[in-house]
């Protein structure tokens, strides 16, 4: 198992690397060039094209592992492939919730293709870093039990 972080702007990369140390857990952030880092963690770099770092994860990820990203469509592509996902809010999707979020940004997108307007997220407070990082530790030791058990 191991928790692999959409780097390119996660708010919560500090929590998962206090997570990942206390429990043991391996991590990798990746993120492409352009946001360069020399964290004490397994960084994988891609190239700055559309969408590399997403690709980079759907192609890596495994049923064992963790994903963290803000991005749905991304989200998406790991559940199908068996992983566990979560927001940097601490909301956990799965197969029965991912339909509604991005039925959610489909109709967000139509608004705004269209001219009109949508309100962005509103910023990360306390109580969000705290959900996250109680929802990421029960998922670690989730994802444990899956493990042990093969």
């Amino acid at each position: 198992m191991q928790i692999l972080v959409d780097g390119d702007a996660c708010p919560v990369v500090q929590e998962v690397l206090g997570i990942a140390r206390e429990l043991k857990a391996s991590v990798k952030v990746l993120s492409s060039l352009n946001h360069y880092s020399e964290d004490s963690v397994e960084t994988v770099f891609v190239d700055n094209g559309f969408q590399s770092v997403d690709i980079k994860i759907a192609n890596m990820v495994s049923e064992e592992d963790i994903v963290v990203t803000d991005d749905y469509g991304l989200a998406a592509l790991c559940i199908g492939r068996g992983a566990a996902v979560i927001t940097s809010r601490g909301i956990v999707l799965d197969e029965s919730s991912i339909q509604e979020v991005l039925f959610k940004r489909y109709l967000g997108a139509k608004i705004r293709r269209g001219g009109g307007r949508t309100k962005g997220p509103r910023s990360l407070s306390q109580d969000d870093r705290k959900l996250f990082s109680k929802k990421l530790q029960e998922l670690v030791g989730e994802r444990r039990l899956y493990t042990d058990k093969d």
